[in-house]
């Protein structure tokens, strides 16, 4: 009777409902529009200021333009002056600066110097920029160290037009077979021996970025709903429906019991279609729909009963709501409600995984990637189920003693 009463009172708030379903599928939306489906990677743009135009400058040119660079960095070639002031308003990651004579003094192996400016505000492509430059350097080095006495001949014997020009670039044509075939003792055949093995273990999908968004916005569908229905206490206080309850020969768990029934009900559907809906926006499967909303569900029957509690313990409604917010947004921030664990700094997402939301995520995060371990969810399960029943004890005693005089 207590069930189905909250249930009819629910139904005439379609608002509510909706607003409490419309959360995730939103956020969700919204990721899935500016991230899309697929896994996610940082995009910047590299401007290459080359005042040199020989050959060698442009190597490196094209090297940042082939994968796996280009992933990364979209170059665009632009006069030095220019150049600055866009990497001084922001609006590149990183301007590098090839100087005159780049080519020849490579060619030397003379001293030289490229100059790589970074945006301040960025951390990680400036650093894939830098990290790049230091192998082309080392390529250059080793590139040198073999061949660098050969590369100088055929320099000295073209700048110089002396007859013997053809017969120095036959010698070192000689040169470099001769590098080759003793470097072939090492790469053909290879030295090392590689054997794989593929293993017969089930691997997590790699999520997108609106995917790891997914259990996220769920949970936080779940607290703000849970929120909302423990606040219907102080209602049913104010119109007496509590103390003609006691009145009754029904126990104060028996009045409890259904509004969590109801709270659960509530909880599966919205549950359901948030998770539906998000596994498909993600582009993950749907097979794990079922057993992820169950859990969602019994996690929403903690949420419901540890806010109720803090309902019950306030000296009047409007302190409740304070304090249920007080308690709430903290949980929603730390818990990877709000922020996925993996995004957060190391320290914040050891936190975050204590705390009840951020624990019963974690294993909500391995039943939708397939790797769920069942003695961990279980004993995952019952520590929150013990909370839970303390909770409801003491809720009950609450009501009875104090609340609903």
């Amino acid at each position: 009777m207590a069930a189905a009463k909250d249930l009819r009172r629910l139904r005439r708030d379609p608002v509510s409902l909706a607003l409490w379903l419309g959360i995730p599928v939103f956020v969700l939306l919204l990721m899935y529009v500016l991230f899309g489906r697929g896994e996610t990677r940082p995009q910047g743009r590299l401007l290459i200021a080359d005042e040199d135009g020989s050959f060698v400058s442009g190597l490196v040119v094209q090297a940042f333009r082939q994968e796996p660079l280009a992933d990364f960095f979209r170059v665009e070639k632009l006069a030095q002056d220019q150049a600055q002031r866009e990497v001084r308003r922001g609006r590149a990651s990183a301007l590098l600066i090839i100087p005159k004579g780049f080519g020849r003094a490579v060619l030397r192996n003379e001293p030289v110097q490229l100059r790589l400016i970074t945006n301040p505000s960025q951390r990680i492509l400036p650093g894939i920029a830098e990290e790049a430059l230091s192998l082309l350097t080392d390529a250059a080095f080793y590139f040198q160290a073999l061949a660098g006495d050969e590369i100088r001949r055929i320099r000295e014997s073209a700048e110089s037009g002396a007859d013997s020009a053809e017969a120095d670039v036959a010698a070192v044509s000689v040169e470099f077979y001769r590098i080759g075939k003793s470097l072939a003792g090492w790469l053909s055949p290879p030295r090392l021996k590689l054997e794989t093995q593929t293993l017969a273990t089930q691997s997590s999908p790699r999520r997108g970025f609106a995917a790891a968004f997914v259990p996220g916005m769920v949970f936080l569908a779940l607290l703000f709903l849970a929120m909302g229905l423990s606040a219907d206490l102080w209602r049913e206080r104010a119109h007496g429906v509590l103390r003609r309850w006691l009145a009754t020969p029904r126990s104060v768990e028996s009045l409890l019991a259904g509004k969590l029934l109801a709270a659960m009900t509530v909880s599966f559907a919205v549950s359901l279609i948030a998770l539906g809906c998000g596994l498909w926006i993600a582009g993950l499967p749907l097979g794990p729909l079922i057993p992820a909303t169950l859990w969602c569900t019994f996690s929403a029957a903690l949420f419901f009963l540890l806010l109720s509690l803090l309902q019950l313990y306030a000296a009047n409604e409007r302190t409740a709501h304070v304090l249920v917010n007080l308690a709430l947004f903290p949980m929603i921030l730390l818990g990877g409600s709000l922020f996925p664990f993996e995004v957060m700094p190391g320290s914040l997402a050891r936190i975050g995984r204590l705390t009840p939301n951020g624990w019963a995520l974690a294993r909500l995060r391995e039943l939708l990637d397939g790797a769920a371990d069942p003695v961990r969810l279980a004993h995952t399960a019952a520590w929150l189920a013990l909370v839970a029943a303390a909770a409801f004890l003491l809720a009950a005693r609450r009501v009875r003693r104090h609340f609903a005089i």
